[in-house]
């Protein structure tokens, strides 16, 4: 047996009419001894034996799928959303004929009035009942941890990927004159520019399927912030942000930007803010749709433009017939870095979006 700890486990912020709030701990009996031993101190238990980390997914299960519900989740976490998680509890601490008149008091015992049970469970014992894990937390406002759950890799590889990708890459870009080989030695300016070193290009047009649009939103704020990146979407109209800039949250987002496509926004933003800066990485997501070729004053008013690698991650169809090598071209709204840039790596991915529902 073990105790598992609500505020060190979960990758969650707890509050409750805007205070913080602390969960405390329960008892997980991983056999039917530990079960009883709990029991007789009449301590609510779980009876669990798959480890704290399975344990975690399927407590945080409900609420990713209700947070974000384009992530197919029972792959990703590797998990059944057969399997229920269930908390033995001492009957007779609330009224189960009225359940919405206990009151949340915020403390940690949540074998108390805090909880709000609906007494549903098939009876154990003399004293106890079962409820849905999810119920000990449920009624209160929960804030998500997104960059926790990063790190617990409780999303889709393909972020993890990006990040790691980006953050690793060395500042051989930034040597304005960079390595002198008479001297045997780098020689010049080195430019530690105060500004975002990565720009991320989200397409949400109507191409896009929903569930994938839907998804980067939702990510992108804390994608960019990692990336310590600028960031354009695009769709029926483009918008820049820069890296530090105030993010309208994922329904603004969607409110403010059509399921059209333009060029002549995201063009404008090229020329004003990109065109001339030295982005250490570019990352794309999106499909074939793009914004034009750059006419020659474009290609021009872009000189000086430099990157050190572009990551395409591509929307694909299964139905298309046409080869991979297709399917490995840069997407749209990326196939300007080839037109105004040279000596770039380049990547492209098409398997990240089998984590997620296109609708």
């Amino acid at each position: 047996m073990y105790i598992y700890d609500y505020d060190a486990e979960l990758p969650l912020n707890f509050s409750k009419d805007g205070n913080p709030v602390k969960l405390g701990t329960i008892w997980v009996a991983e056999s039917a001894a530990d079960a009883n031993k709990i029991k007789t101190a009449g301590r609510p238990y779980i009876r669990f034996s798959g480890g704290k980390d399975q344990l975690t997914k399927l407590v945080m299960l409900p609420y990713l799928m209700a947070k974000f519900p384009y992530i197919k989740w029972d792959k990703v976490l590797d998990v059944s959303r057969r399997r229920q998680v269930l908390v033995s509890v001492p009957g007779g601490e609330c009224n189960s004929t009225h359940p919405a008149d206990a009151k949340d008091s915020g403390i940690s015992d949540m074998a108390t009035s805090a909880r709000v049970f609906t007494n549903k469970g098939k009876s154990l014992t003399p004293g106890f009942q079962q409820v849905d894990i999810s119920e000990y937390w449920g009624q209160m406002e929960s804030i998500v941890d997104v960059v926790k759950l990063q790190q617990m890799k409780l999303l889709p590889m393909f972020l993890d990927k990006i990040v790691e990708a980006t953050l690793s890459r060395a500042d051989d870009l930034r040597w304005q004159e960079g390595y002198n080989k008479k001297r045997g030695l780098c020689v010049g300016n080195y430019n530690d520019l105060i500004q975002a070193d990565n720009l991320l290009i989200i397409d949400v047009s109507a191409s896009i399927p929903r569930g994938v649009s839907s998804t980067m939103l939702a990510l992108a704020d804390t994608l960019r912030e990692q990336m310590k990146a600028d960031l354009i979407i695009t769709g029926g109209c483009s918008k820049f942000w820069k890296y530090g800039d105030e993010l309208p949250s994922p329904q603004e987002l969607r409110d403010m930007i059509p399921l059209g496509n333009e060029c002549y926004q995201f063009k404008s933003i090229l020329k004003r803010d990109i065109f001339g800066r030295t982005y250490d990485n570019i990352v794309s997501f999106g499909d074939f749709d793009c914004p034009g070729m750059l006419t020659n004053r474009e290609v021009s008013d872009a000189v000086g433009t430099r990157v050190g690698k572009l990551y395409s991650f591509r929307v694909i169809d299964p139905k298309w017939s046409w080869g991979t090598d297709r399917w490995e071209e840069p997407v749209g709204y990326c196939k300007w870095v080839s037109e105004v840039c040279v000596n770039y790596d380049y990547e492209c991915d098409t398997e990240w979006i089998k984590d997620l529902k296109s609708r």
